[in-house]
């Protein structure tokens, strides 16, 4: 019996097969960069946000923020004074405003939204202040560890009339998406 059961030319076809398979699931699955605006957006259409929380989580969401045309940082906040500095590395701009009290930036006229990455205990209280200060807000998960935070969330979202999205990536990844589509279509076994 031989050592190798496949030929050259079975195993040459095998790999061939495999190499097209995973090309076809990188093209269908893998998301693409997606701009937000091919041209330069308007100082007047900019949306300006602040980072409360810059901790490991708060600094992914702020340097991902930098290759979004017509979105910029003017704040950030954290307890910490060296997570300051790490915001303002990850932004790019040392003299972006810093402090520690999140009801400054809450105040802030230039504010339009907040991604709050705090520790999941003070996502309701920040949440909250931030909807009555008029700021529309990105929570990363959870956004509560009680069902009733979570209904005082939405509820303080709804009366206020404030945009909001919860950091559930996994739910909301394109990823995902195109694997349901694939899924529902029955072209899986």
């Amino acid at each position: 019996m031989p050592k190798n059961p496949l030929t050259r030319r079975q195993f040459i076809h095998l790999g061939t097969g495999a190499l097209a398979a995973t090309t076809a699931a990188k093209v269908i699955l893998e998301p693409r960069l997606l701009s937000a605006s091919p041209r330069p957006v308007a100082p007047s259409d900019t949306v300006r946000f602040a980072s409360i929380g810059t901790g490991i989580r708060g600094c992914e969401h702020l340097e991902a923020s930098t290759h979004v045309p017509g979105v910029e940082c003017v704040a950030v906040c954290d307890l910490y004074d060296s997570r300051h500095t790490a915001a303002r590395e990850a932004v790019g701009n040392p003299s972006v405003a810093a402090t520690r009290d999140y009801r400054t930036i809450l105040d802030r006229k230039d504010v339009d939204a907040i991604i709050l990455a705090v520790t999941d205990h003070n996502h309701r209280r920040i949440f909250e202040d931030a909807c009555a200060a008029g700021k529309d807000v990105y929570c990363e998960k959870p956004m509560s560890h009680t069902v009733e935070d979570g209904f005082a969330m939405v509820d303080a979202a709804h009366k206020n009339n404030r945009i909001v999205e919860i950091g559930s990536q996994r739910v909301s990844s394109i990823l995902y998406a195109k694997a349901k589509e694939i899924y529902d279509s029955g072209k899986l076994g």
